[in-house]
């Protein structure tokens, strides 16, 4: 079996080593000063052959090995674009028109009201619902002041 070629590790791939090693010993898989070994010998790595025993009783990805790297990276990219989608939709729900959200808070408050008088011409308890109403009278006066300065 022929041994492959070292390949040359940078600070990316120390730090994501380090970051597995943080939550393994989280998640009670290392005592601190086993940590602390594997962290230094993660810091002073050249290769990833070097990285790899310091995995191999762990379970998950092994930054030693090239496939496990390639992984993680291309698990690293899914999760940012996974990112990048959920900003682009915060910021589309973030540009909704003030007037519509104030119509709904105002729309809310009606069905607030609505059901009240439903409750209380059914079983006549009407105090339950003091503080909802009040909070939906509260909000929808506070949205449509921020809608008129929009």
């Amino acid at each position: 079996m022929a041994e492959r070629e070292p390949i040359r590790i940078g600070d990316e791939e120390r730090n994501k080593a380090v970051e597995l090693l943080s939550d393994h010993m989280a998640e009670g898989r290392l005592t601190q000063s086993e940590f602390n070994d594997r962290l230094g010998l993660v810091l002073v790595a050249k290769t990833a052959q070097a990285l790899e025993p310091l995995f191999v009783d762990l379970p998950g990805p092994n930054p030693g090995r090239p496939a496990d790297l390639e992984r993680m990276e291309e698990q690293d990219r899914r999760e940012a674009n996974a990112l990048l989608a959920k900003d682009k939709a915060e910021r589309q729900v973030a540009k909704a028109d003030p007037r519509l959200i104030a119509a709904l808070t105002v729309a809310v408050g009606l069905a607030w009201t609505a059901t009240v008088i439903i409750y209380f011409s059914l079983y006549g308890d009407w105090k339950i619902f003091i503080v909802p109403i009040a909070l939906s009278i509260a909000l929808a006066k506070l949205k449509g002041q921020a809608a008129d300065r929009a």
